[in-house]
């Protein structure tokens, strides 16, 4: 579950288009962080939590809920979320070997905890690409 939440995190901080869901984390915040995610894939796979309790469990859009380590959660624009969600499957579906329709019941299950999330006014606000990037 580690690798999960540490393929995701990278991949997410990697893309200028999403590197802005978290600010400038201390270490303490990005450890709280992976281990908010570690405990969310768990949960998502439906294993026993190790850590206790899982903040909003899976009914929350565990990739973008940084409030659960109080950081406030940034607006979310309908392409942000698409973005978070395939950078999220993408290696949560290679651990566990996920079949197509494994994959899509997935994203279909992300997609239904982000609605609420989605905020019309946002715009790239997850965006640090520089204006010549061409994103």
């Amino acid at each position: 579950m580690y690798s999960i939440a540490t393929s995701y995190d990278a991949a997410r901080r990697g893309d200028c288009r999403t590197a802005g869901l978290t600010p400038a984390l201390d270490e303490r915040q990005t450890d709280a962080w992976w281990d908010y995610l570690v405990n969310y894939s768990i949960a998502l796979a439906g294993c026993p939590l190790v850590a206790g309790p899982l903040k909003g469990g899976i009914l929350v859009f565990g990739p973008a809920n940084t409030a659960a380590i109080g950081v406030p959660q940034a607006a979310l624009a309908r392409s942000d979320i698409a973005r978070l969600i395939d950078l999220y499957v993408t290696p949560f579906a290679a651990a566990f070997r996920l079949a197509k329709e494994e994959r899509g019941a997935l994203e279909a299950h992300l997609w239904s905890t982000a609605e609420p999330d989605i905020r019309a006014e946002a715009s790239s606000d997850l965006s640090t690409c520089s204006p010549d990037a061409g994103l």
